[in-house]
């Protein structure tokens, strides 16, 4: 029987995950809002950042110092894609965008699989079986963790948007592209950077997520669908920072929820139905208006 405390627990648990799902949300808001693209191989950047995590944990190094590096490879890795799209922006429109980076999914896929192997794989740090409790509310080492270090990233990222020439060039792209270039914005440069910078978020979000579920070279569909979800809920087509972290808490205290009536072992299916039900009964996100 589920008591009160059971439903507390879960609230605390999903809004600590919201914030791993925030920060990983946020590069795909990003890239969507300047290039207005979807970068469907963006599971497959965060699986590369999966695997940082888990190769450096192999050597004894801690998973949350594989950060800098998973974010500097995940860039890199965004660069030979972003290359082809640079004056291709206008022609890569509805199912060309959607063959060009399932294209680049599932080369992505092949080569994770050629180097790691099919198997799937895991990292349970060794804190990650220590908690702290507040009362009857338990709170592991290891979220804790995560949640303040998303906090960081989450607030260092909102100083970035805000306070910085890149931050509001890159809100003036998102808002009205050729406005900001009539002002003199560098809207290619922009892009780039907007592109860049996205993707190495999904490999901070990776190294978070690769502490949290198993993963394989054929699983990024599973983080894809996660991140859409919340990118939906937030308001499809609206870039918004504020709106992408309430559509991460929502979106953590519905699937957590959801857990209590379907058990664990069904939560991808959890996903894959919660994605659909969004697309169908809200396209344009809870305030129902498309951008």
């Amino acid at each position: 029987m589920t008591t009160l405390y059971d439903i507390l627990q879960i609230f605390v648990n999903s809004l600590l995950l919201a914030g791993v799902y925030a920060t990983t949300a946020i590069g795909l808001t990003v890239i969507m809002g300047v290039l207005r693209i979807i970068n469907f191989a963006y599971g497959e950047l965060i699986l590369i950042g999966c695997y940082i995590a888990y190769i450096l944990s192999s050597f004894g190094v801690d998973p949350f110092l594989s950060l800098p590096l998973s974010a500097l490879i995940t860039l890199a890795c965004g660069i030979p894609i972003y290359l082809p799209l640079a004056k291709r922006t206008k022609e890569l429109l509805g199912i060309n965008q959607i063959l060009y980076f399932l294209g680049i999914s599932y080369c992505m896929q092949n080569i994770l699989a050629l180097l790691m192997s099919a198997t799937t794989r895991g990292i349970s740090p060794p804190y990650a079986f220590y908690s702290i409790s507040f009362g009857p509310i338990y709170i592991s080492y290891l979220r804790l963790i995560m949640f303040a270090l998303s906090l960081g990233i989450l607030l260092c990222l909102h100083i970035v948007f805000t306070r910085t020439f890149f931050g509001r060039g890159m809100r003036a792209v998102i808002q009205d592209r050729e406005a900001a270039a009539l002002l003199g914005v560098n809207t290619e440069r922009i892009m780039l950077y907007g592109f860049l910078f996205g993707c190495a978020l999904a490999g901070v979000g990776g190294t978070f997520l690769s502490m949290l579920y198993t993963f394989s070279p054929y699983g990024g569909g599973r983080f894809m669908f996660k991140t859409i979800g919340i990118i939906i809920i937030a308001g499809s087509g609206r870039a918004s920072f504020s709106g992408t972290i309430i559509g991460s808490i929502i979106f953590a205290l519905v699937e957590n929820f959801t857990m209590l009536v379907i058990p664990p072992a069904y939560i991808r299916a959890v996903d894959s139905l919660l994605l659909l039900a969004l697309l169908l009964f809200f396209p344009y996100g809870l305030g129902g208006r498309g951008a």
